[in-house]
């Protein structure tokens, strides 16, 4: 199931209901909790049942949203530290990340933020691995 003419919201939508399908209730938008600076956060999805905080990145086009990334996964580890959720995950899709980079932060993101990881959608797009 490809993802590449989609934007945000409709990426979003699109794992939101994939992970309804296989996981249980998914709720889109929900603030969960405060920053560390004070301002409320709010996730992509969380999955209620599970208590995972599941956020949606989408590239198609040239940018340099890859820094971003690690912004998001200190955000999701204060949350699961200061909240009673269980981890965090980072979906990724699009046909315009640099994989090179991605694939680091794979394997970085969990060292840094024991309770966050990173799945490609492309990779599993049943998202059975969350």
């Amino acid at each position: 199931m490809s993802c590449e003419n989609l934007n945000g919201h409709e990426f979003q939508n699109r794992v939101a209901n994939i992970l309804r399908e296989n996981h249980g209730v998914a709720k889109t938008e929900k603030y969960i909790g405060t920053k560390d600076n004070g301002i409320r956060y709010r996730a992509d999805v969380v999955l209620t049942d599970k208590m995972i905080i599941v956020e949606c990145k989408i590239k198609n086009t040239k940018g340099t949203i890859e820094e971003k990334i690690l912004d998001k996964a200190m955000h999701m580890q204060h949350m699961i530290d200061t909240t009673s959720h269980k981890r965090g995950v980072i979906v990724y899709g699009g046909i315009k990340w640099n994989l090179i980079q991605m694939r680091y932060l794979e394997t970085k993101i969990p060292k840094l933020f024991p309770s966050v990881s990173m799945i490609r959608y492309e990779d599993d797009t049943e998202l059975k691995n969350i």
